[in-house]
């Protein structure tokens, strides 16, 4: 069984009061027997982070926030608001991280603590949500065996530029255009004509491993964002594979929202 909800943020006041500012938030997280260390101490940090933007002033609702779960397993989605694009409010830099942990006892049994304090460097992005501006990305399967090939469908309603990524824990990885592959390069797209990436003839592929995963599975974002001028993320001659999510944040911010749109697709990886 899984459970999806889609975590994002609107800014409750006029975007004229500042374009960066610094704000503080912390979170106390209690995990369960289920969840590994690394997964409760990157829910602990995207609840820090999720506080940091209530302290600035934006709303957060609580049936927002993406949670993906199986048979009790949970796997928590690092990917978040903060790289949606119409995310009024983007952290874009980090400092003063602070993570403890310790176990309380939770009716008898030793549950594992993460605290987390943090300050974050918020920016607000200029423009308006364009509504007519739709992007949808497809997977071929949304449950892959480590070692088989990612196939993906890419459709705008409007012409632009291409760019993907690949979302794993705190980490981000460019699959297109990619840096060292020079056919991938070309990344136009036209309005309302699907694009399949790799293209049918395979000049390149994108195989999926375990990495950043318990071991068994790993779950995944991919995320498909058009842009109306190309702005690859790195610059031009950039030869970066990976990238944080804060250098993400960063690039997106400096792109107006009307001129830019995304959307976004889960994958589980299984151990084979």
């Amino acid at each position: 069984m899984n459970m999806r909800t889609v975590l994002c943020v609107t800014l409750l006041f006029a975007s004229s009061l500042f374009s960066q500012q610094w704000f503080k938030g912390g979170a106390t997280v209690v995990g369960s027997e289920n969840e590994s260390p690394s997964q409760l101490r990157q829910r602990a940090l995207q609840q820090a982070r999720v506080n940091v933007l209530q302290q600035a002033g934006i709303a957060i609702h609580s049936t927002q926030v993406r949670l993906q779960g199986d048979v009790g397993r949970l796997a928590v989605d690092m990917y978040g608001a903060f790289a949606q694009c119409d995310t009024r409010g983007i952290i874009v830099e980090e400092r003063n991280l602070k993570i403890t942990s310790a176990f309380i006892d939770v009716n008898g049994v030793q549950l594992p603590q993460i605290i987390v304090y943090v300050e974050a460097l918020i920016e607000l992005p200029l423009g308006e949500t364009d509504n007519t501006f739709e992007v949808q990305v497809h997977t071929d399967k949304q449950s892959y065996v480590e070692g088989e090939d990612l196939q993906l469908t890419i459709r705008s309603s409007k012409s632009g530029y291409l760019s993907l990524f690949q979302i794993k824990n705190d980490s981000c990885f460019i699959l297109y255009p990619h840096p060292l592959l020079p056919k991938t390069k070309d990344n136009r797209i036209m309005a309302n004509v699907e694009v399949e990436i790799p293209p049918q003839s395979k000049p390149y592929s994108y195989v999926l491993d375990l990495e950043g995963g318990d071991g068994e599975r790993a779950i995944e974002f991919i995320i498909a964002i058009v842009t109306s001028d190309n702005v690859p993320c790195g610059g031009m001659n950039s030869k970066k594979e990976f990238i944080t999510l804060l250098e993400y944040n960063t690039w997106l911010a400096k792109i107006r929202v009307d001129q830019r749109c995304s959307a976004s697709a889960q994958i589980q990886v299984v151990k084979k």
